[in-house]
């Protein structure tokens, strides 16, 4: 459960982040085509943390 959470968390912390940086950059909102970009960086981190991997923010 724990580890679901902390995916959840990363996905929605990694998406709108990245919805933020775009909109500001461009001036548009593209928030359909991150999806699967934020939950594949997520599953990454998820798999790094699986596997003890530490990592520092």
């Amino acid at each position: 459960m724990k580890f679901i959470t902390a995916f959840v968390l990363w996905a929605t912390i990694s998406y709108v982040s990245i919805v933020i940086l775009d909109t500001f950059l461009t001036g548009e909102s593209r928030w359909l085509a991150y999806i699967p970009s934020a939950v594949g960086s997520s599953i990454g981190i998820s798999i790094a943390q699986k596997s003890n991997i530490r990592l520092s923010f």
